[in-house]
């Protein structure tokens, strides 16, 4: 019964559109966020989900020290009644409590080396991608999987919010039929129109190279911009009015712990301790390193053979398998003999041993 209403769910208020094979192209202004790892006339980075969050543990952690100390300099300050001792131990307390719980996790968070990001390579038109364990999957651009997933997804006492996800396929090297799908951009919330600015982003990238037109260039140029439909479909679904959304927003701001974070959000503390823990991670070598057959042909002067020409080379290269042997033609087993068969020859070795023996004398 649940599964019905769940399909029921998905198909009402969810949609799946192919993007490719063949290509599928937008006429909208091409976009990307903080997503792009490295970008150049060969190949473009793109940052793993892992990646993006990097360090937002850390930072949250290092936010919830600083505020222990201040509760146990409160503790120290305002707690007359307690000795100068006890406050001091009462305030380790808090701070290392904090820190063991929160503080503790974050630095290990950026001690673990940045997964190896998805790359786009341009001039074999392939895209590479490397999965927990290191192995290597691809996929030839032109005739990639890729769907753009869109929705809705209902929250109480806030009414509905708009999902999208951009998933392309790839298969495992050497093993076309293990398969893996990695979703590009933000898995959670998002509009249909920036996947598809993201989507055509890449389309022109694998194209024409770095060095096109973007939303931004376009804003700063004083261009007409249009967002295409963001194709929702609930359009009669139930939404809080601008006087509810403004009487809620009140009572979120009068909050005490939101006015303790709001020092904190006000300067970027946090986005600024995330940075800071990336910048330091991309000092270190990658948790899984690029494959040889990647990297020479990310080389200007490697390669322009893709990695699927690879795969069918060595298939017509593998040896044929040996002809069956037919079941008669092979050498019959020794029969396996009984227990009292065993203890007669047995004995009959013993009295040839014996009569060999007496001869000798």
């Amino acid at each position: 019964m649940l599964q019905k209403l769940g399909q029921k769910y998905q198909q009402k208020f969810f949609r799946t559109e192919q993007l490719s094979p063949p290509l599928k192209r937008f006429q909208v202004y091409p976009q990307t966020l903080d997503e792009i790892d490295q970008e150049n006339e060969i190949f473009l980075d793109f940052k793993t989900a892992k990646e993006e969050l990097y360090g937002g543990w850390f930072s949250t952690g290092m936010l919830c020290v600083v505020m222990a100390a201040f509760i146990g300099l409160v503790v120290i300050i305002f707690n007359q009644q307690a000795s100068l001792i006890d406050k001091l131990i009462a305030a380790v307390w808090i701070i290392g409590f904090a820190f063991l719980v929160m503080g503790i996790p974050g630095i290990i968070e950026i001690l673990k080396p940045l997964p190896a990001p998805w790359r786009f390579n341009r001039r074999t038109r392939e895209v590479y991608a490397l999965d927990n364990q290191g192995q290597l999957y691809h996929a030839p651009w032109d005739n990639i999987q890729a769907h753009l997933s869109t929705g809705t997804v209902f929250i109480p006492n806030s009414g509905s919010m708009s999902t999208a996800v951009l998933e392309v396929q790839l298969h495992r090297f050497g093993d076309p039929d293990h398969k893996l799908n990695i979703g590009l951009g933000l898995t959670l919330g998002g509009q249909r129109y920036q996947k598809l600015r993201l989507w055509e982003y890449l389309c022109i990238y694998m194209d024409q190279g770095p060095g096109f037109e973007t939303l931004d260039m376009a804003c700063a140029a004083g261009k007409h911009i249009v967002e295409p439909d963001s194709e929702l479909y609930n359009p009669d679904a139930l939404a809080l009015s601008q006087e509810e959304r403004q009487r809620a927003h009140e009572e979120f701001n009068r909050s005490l712990i939101v006015r303790l974070f709001a020092p904190w959000e006000k300067y970027s503390l946090i986005l600024n301790l995330q940075r800071w823990a990336y910048r330091r991670a991309l000092r270190r070598p990658r948790k899984h390193a690029w494959p040889v057959e990647v990297l020479e042909r990310c080389r200007p002067d490697g390669p322009t053979t893709r990695l699927i020409d690879l795969e069918a080379e060595l298939e017509v290269s593998k040896p044929e398998t040996a002809p069956e042997i037919p079941r008669s033609a092979m050498p019959s087993e020794p029969e396996v003999l009984s227990t009292e068969a065993r203890i007669a020859a047995h004995r009959e070795r013993i009295r040839a041993a014996r009569a060999i023996k007496a001869s000798n004398r």
